[in-house]
């Protein structure tokens, strides 16, 4: 077996896909932040390009076209992403690049890690901005765990005294099972924890609140389109 650099499929040298992203987070109360939404709206369609070199290199292209912003009055950004993958061996990648985001609080999010399969029914990805641990890979049903780091800004609406933007930061841990019974298709159940999440923007000398870390539960069907 060889640990792919990332999940790649159809075409011999390159493949290419869509994926969707969460559309919208409400607060159920107003934080106490002059001038916030009371909703913001994160929905973009995230594709890209990948190509596989007989050396073992691959190389990843991505832009994610959408809406981050308040839904009030919506906004429009462009991330884009160039990541380097290296097949060490058959059971070990590593990858290495980035994604720019002008404009947001953090412009530059690195994508950093190693994809480690040391035995069919488990694979390691020990990564930046998440990682994830999963067992029985490839199988029609797996058990997995998660961490991962999000970092998203918002513009807001362009009105005297309100800030420009907003940032939702949080670090998560999340627990589940994972269910394929037709092929490209997934239904998942998951379990998480929220270990860190701040909100801040730029009123009142850059404030910041820390969130609520509640606990969530999530049921999801994933599959490619």
């Amino acid at each position: 077996h060889q640990v792919p650099p990332l999940p790649l499929g159809g075409l011999p040298w390159g493949s290419r896909g869509p994926r969707g992203a969460p559309p919208a987070i409400g607060f159920i109360e107003n934080p106490d932040m002059g001038a916030l939404p009371d909703a913001v709206i994160d929905a973009a369609l995230d594709i890209g390009m990948t190509w596989r070199f007989v050396n073992g290199w691959s190389t990843e292209v991505r832009a994610a076209p959408g809406l981050y912003s308040d839904v009030a009055e919506p906004a429009f950004s462009i991330p884009l992403t160039l990541n380097f993958y290296y097949a060490v061996n058959p059971d070990l990648s590593i990858k290495l690049g980035g994604t720019v985001r002008p404009g947001w609080d953090i412009p530059f999010m690195p994508n950093v890690g190693v994809a480690w399969q040391p035995a069919d029914v488990l694979r390691i990805e020990a990564m930046l901005p998440k990682s994830a641990v999963t067992l029985f890979p490839g199988y029609i049903a797996s058990v997995f765990g998660t961490f991962e780091w999000r970092n998203v800004t918002y513009a807001l609406a362009d009105e005297p005294g309100t800030p420009e933007d907003m940032t939702l930061d949080d670090m998560l841990v999340t627990a589940g099972a994972a269910l394929c019974p037709f092929g490209d298709y997934r239904i998942v159940g998951e379990y998480g924890v929220f270990l860190q999440r701040e909100l801040s923007a730029d009123v009142e000398e850059n404030a910041a609140i820390d969130l609520s870390k509640e606990s969530f539960i999530r049921v999801m069907i994933k599959g490619a389109f």
